[in-house]
């Protein structure tokens, strides 16, 4: 992976490319994929604000909440974009369980002006 802007972090020698540490408000990044591309493994950290937040990839789908893409086939030069909303960050809180804790992907606690949640996409 190759962050192209925005705060967002490359990790384990390319192979994974995220916010997992949480993320605050009104970011984004755009992302292209390098190397030879592959398949997306689980994601170890995959909560966001489950009515925005999304992680879109190529084509046009829009991963939210919980909704991990495992299995999402990129290849090489493939877009991915990510814009976190201005006020939600994270979704863990009274009545709004996103299902990351079911699935053990959740991040920090939710935050309404802060870092919160957290997401990242690893190669499998």
């Amino acid at each position: 992976f190759v962050v192209r802007s925005g705060p967002c972090a490359v990790s384990e020698d390319g192979r994974c490319v995220g916010r997992p540490e949480g993320y605050g408000p009104s970011e984004d990044c755009a992302i292209t994929v390098g190397g030879g591309g592959g398949v997306l493994g689980p994601c170890p950290v995959f909560d966001t604000w489950a009515g925005s937040d999304p992680v879109t990839l190529p084509g046009g789908a829009a991963h939210v909440g919980s909704d991990c893409p495992e299995g999402a086939a990129l290849a090489p030069g493939d877009a991915i974009a990510w814009t976190s909303d201005y006020n939600a960050q994270g979704s863990v809180r009274s009545g709004q369980e996103n299902g990351c804790a079911a699935k053990g992907t959740c991040g920090l606690p939710y935050s309404g002006d802060g870092l919160g949640g957290g997401w990242e996409l690893c190669f499998a």
